[in-house]
């Protein structure tokens, strides 16, 4: 049912095909990909109103023609300007590693948000053949309650037994099913097919 709503998501969505650069490195796949066209003028003029700004990017490794994600990968980025200080505090958060930047200028701040070069996928076990990776960035989830369970899930460690797997199911209805809408703005893309 999972996959289903996914591939006609996929498909009202229209999911267009971006640059994403992957790299392997023994059972490690490092995606980097760019989102800056998430932000548009209005958007990043919101970033110095002193209001904290949140992006959701989440990165899914699916088979080449399945719409079910084989991996994933869940980053959040917030940012606040400090009207005082005349800075930008950036939160960098995913599954590895939780970061606190600060950045003089609002390019900057949108650079560490939207440029992402480090996205690692654990591949360890999965079968050779061609993949896609699909990226969902969305600016502002509106819900409160979904950035915490958010937090909650990253915090689950990578392997965990059954427990980890329910939840990665929870991550799945909670992040893959939401209805349109929910955020100021989203953008959904993959990558052309490549052998991994």
């Amino acid at each position: 049912m999972v996959g289903l709503l996914w591939l006609v998501g996929a498909l009202a969505w229209g999911e267009s095909v971006r640059t994403v650069r992957t790299t392997r490195d023994g059972n490690w796949l490092t995606v980097a990909y760019s989102v800056s066209d998430l932000l548009d003028e209005a958007a990043q003029e919101e970033l110095e109103s002193g209001l904290p700004t949140r992006i959701a990017l989440r990165v899914m490794l699916r088979s080449e023609g399945s719409s079910d994600a084989v991996r994933a990968s869940i980053r959040t980025c917030e940012v606040t300007y400090d009207l005082w200080d005349e800075v930008f505090h950036i939160h960098l958060e995913d599954e590895r590693q939780s970061k606190w930047y600060d950045a003089t200028s609002r390019n900057d701040a949108i650079r560490l948000c939207t440029a992402v070069r480090d996205t690692r996928l654990d591949v360890r076990g999965l079968e050779a053949g061609r993949y896609v990776i699909a990226v969902v960035a969305e600016l502002n989830p509106v819900s409160t309650q979904m950035l915490e369970g958010l937090r909650a899930w990253l915090r689950v460690p990578t392997g965990a037994g059954g427990e980890g797997q329910s939840f990665f199911g929870s991550f799945v209805a909670i992040f893959i099913n939401r209805r349109l809408g929910e955020a100021d703005r989203t953008i959904r893309f993959r990558s052309a097919p490549f052998e991994l």
